[in-house]
């Protein structure tokens, strides 16, 4: 009886002994271990899982230098592979928090936020033709307010805000010092309400497909401006053209004097001598009282904010 009693002791005290060596060698250590894939890690482990530093080389694939917790990439860890290469910060397995990646097959520089492998936050991009982009990103997209600086063109710029990649809200795009357009854009295209100045040609209304299209009015530089329709970039029906001198005059006050009503047809003015009936017709029509309360509201202001003081010094007098 003493025997066996002292036989399950001796069993127990060395079962003891395994475990406690087991759990040391577990819980921490460093070491080199190649498994069946050929994959080769060199670092610590912990509950036989890969935790704390270490490095990890998958053949053919990638070689992972940073920290572990679980087995998962975690933490700040380097990632170099055929495809691509990233600095950064990982949680749980991916790219999480700041970062930088280099796309080699897209030829593309990213550095700044990441959210679970999603680039996702503030971040600046240069692309494959050298262009820059700085600004907010989600789902890997541009998307959110960004700057966005053209390489090979010179001036060219966009400053606003985008969506899933494109540009898209409100924003300014400049192409040069004498020609910007500020307003709204969908699809990466002049769409709305908006302001294209072309050297001493203003022009505020609404576009369509990068072209001028519905109610606008075009300011010809101290001279005088037109207030009509737009179609496919080109002014279509009776329109009005305004003295620049009596632009204050005419926003408060619906005097004959102060304005000339023409008709145009693809662009060009085909009469400007119309019959008083025809006047009196348009004048009477919604589409002129639309275009009226829209110039009055709208475009007259944003001109004299914009241009009015440097485009003319009488308009405070005029009041």
């Amino acid at each position: 009886m003493d025997n066996k009693i002292s036989a399950k002791n001796d069993i127990n005290e060395i079962q003891n002994k395994r475990n406690s060596f087991n759990k040391k060698v577990f819980l921490n250590c460093s070491d080199k271990s190649i498994n069946s894939s050929g994959s080769t890690y060199i670092g610590s482990y912990i509950n036989n899982k890969k935790n704390g530093k270490g490095k990890l080389i998958v053949p053919d694939q990638f070689i992972y230098e940073g920290n572990f917790k679980d087995d998962l990439f975690d933490g700040y860890g380097e990632y170099t592979s055929n495809s691509y290469n990233y600095y950064g910060n990982y949680s749980c397995g991916k790219k999480h928090g700041k970062g930088k990646e280099i796309d080699k097959i897209k030829n593309t520089e990213y550095e700044g936020e990441f959210k679970e492998d999603q680039k996702c936050g503030y971040g600046e991009e240069k692309m494959d033709d050298g262009s820059i982009y700085k600004g907010d990103f989600k789902d890997n997209k541009k998307h959110g307010q960004g700057i966005l600086i053209l390489s090979g063109i010179e001036d060219w710029s966009y400053k606003g805000e985008f969506r899933n990649d494109k540009i898209a809200g409100m924003g300014q795009f400049r192409w040069n010092k004498n020609m910007e357009y500020t307003g709204e854009w969908e699809n990466s295209e002049l769409s709305g309400y908006g302001m294209l100045t072309k050297e001493n040609t203003k022009h505020i209304g609404y576009f369509s497909h990068n072209n001028k299209h519905g109610f606008g009015a075009s300011f010809y530089g101290t001279k005088y401006a037109i207030l009509g329709k737009w179609e496919n970039d080109l002014i279509e029906g009776i329109a009005i053209i305004i003295p620049l001198s009596n632009l204050s005059k005419s926003n408060n006050e619906d005097n004959n004097d102060n304005y000339q009503v023409v008709k145009t047809f693809k662009g060009e003015i085909i009469e400007n001598n119309l019959e008083t009936d025809e006047i009196n017709d348009f004048k009477s029509s919604q589409e002129y009282n639309n275009m009226i309360l829209l110039y009055r509201n709208k475009i007259y202001p944003q001109f004299l904010q914009n241009f009015g003081k440097s485009g003319n010094n009488n308009f405070e007098n005029n009041n």
